[in-house]
């Protein structure tokens, strides 16, 4: 299965990227200034610190009793809070925009599947989505999704208190080695950085689920024309489908099942639809429906790719026939991120 079917997965990643851009957009430009509020903090606290004098090493129980550490701390909280209802609504907005892609994107893979003279016919029969259902989904994915419990409820205490514990830290650390307090905030950088690259990461992995959640909904609206999916890594696309992904390429699923990607994956959902003769239409050649797996893709990538993807480990196995390809892949749990495929550790 080639051509076409591919020409619309590109299209609508495409279009997932763009979403992803705009959403990226807005979380970092209201970043920003949460940034600058705890920055300023973080600066009168080590000021602070390192106007004890030069011969002082404060404790981490020392600097937690500062005027400046508690500022810092109830401003870390209340940005925090802020900030995760910006990212609440910025996840929202993506999510709807990505539910639509995902109900399109899956309509026209299923009449892509059937002869062009047929398509009018089952364009008719073909169930969309209603702008209520499309709401319903949305709200659904938001409360079934175990990153639910970050944005809002747990983001303002949580965060308050891993990047209290990292500045503290890096603080002492660098106070009692005699750093600049150039030198210690710049070390600081990546604990004022998470919030932001946990928040592109959620908006990312939650936008590419409501995208898969819609096209599943699609195919399941329309049993009459969809029997099941073949999950489809973006072996062809950027970036390059980890391990686990490639293992999951190509297997066909039935309908109650689900596609649960890592975070930031891009896999997708293609239609298994019935064959022409199931459906009644006379005179037309079957495609070639055929989608090609994972391992025969990696398969014909040379010697030197294959090292790299797999490890030097894992491919000596896989060579000496120790490890079969389809058991790269296996599903992890965590409270955080639900269900999620993941390179079988060796």
């Amino acid at each position: 299965m080639a051509g076409p079917i591919q020409d619309i997965i590109a299209r609508y990643q495409a279009d997932m990227r763009a979403i992803d851009r705009e959403a990226t957009g807005r979380l970092i430009e209201s970043y920003r200034r949460v940034y600058d509020d705890i920055r300023a903090k973080v600066e009168s606290l080590a000021g602070r610190a390192l106007g004890e004098g030069p011969e002082a090493v404060l404790t981490a129980t020392q600097l937690r009793n500062l005027s400046e550490y508690k500022d810092m701390m109830a401003t870390i909280q209340r940005e925090m809070q802020r900030y995760g209802a910006v990212v609440d609504d910025v996840v929202g907005a993506a999510q709807e925009k990505a539910v639509n892609s995902g109900a399109a994107a899956a309509r026209q893979m299923i009449l892509e599947l059937f002869p062009e003279a047929a398509r009018g016919s089952i364009v008719g029969v073909l169930q969309r989505m209603p702008r209520e259902a499309v709401i319903a989904l949305v709200g659904a994915l938001r409360e079934d999704s175990p990153l639910a419990s970050i944005t809002l409820a747990r983001w303002g205490d949580k965060a308050a208190k891993q990047i209290g514990e990292q500045l503290v830290k890096g603080l002492v650390t660098g106070i009692g080695s005699r750093k600049t307090a150039r030198e210690i905030l710049k070390a600081l950088d990546p604990a004022l950085g998470m919030p932001l690259s946990k928040a592109l990461t959620i908006a990312r992995t939650e936008t590419n689920r409501a995208f898969r959640s819609a096209t599943r909904e699609t195919y399941r609206r329309n049993p009459h024309v969809v029997k099941g999916w073949i999950w489809y890594a973006n072996i062809d696309g950027e970036p390059e489908p980890c391990l686990a992904c490639l293992a999951m390429h190509g297997t066909k699923h039935d309908m109650d099942e689900t596609l649960d990607d890592h975070p930031n994956g891009r896999c997708t959902m293609l239609a298994i639809t019935p064959s022409f003769e199931e459906l009644g239409i006379e005179g037309v050649d079957e495609p070639d429906r055929t989608v090609e797996t994972g391992e025969e893709w990696f398969n014909r990538q040379p010697e030197e790719r294959q090292r790299e993807m797999m490890g030097e480990q894992r491919y000596e196995l896989w060579k000496q026939g120790n490890l079969d390809f389809e058991d790269m892949a296996t599903t992890h749990h965590s409270d955080e991120w639900g269900d999620s495929i993941g390179v079988r550790p060796i």
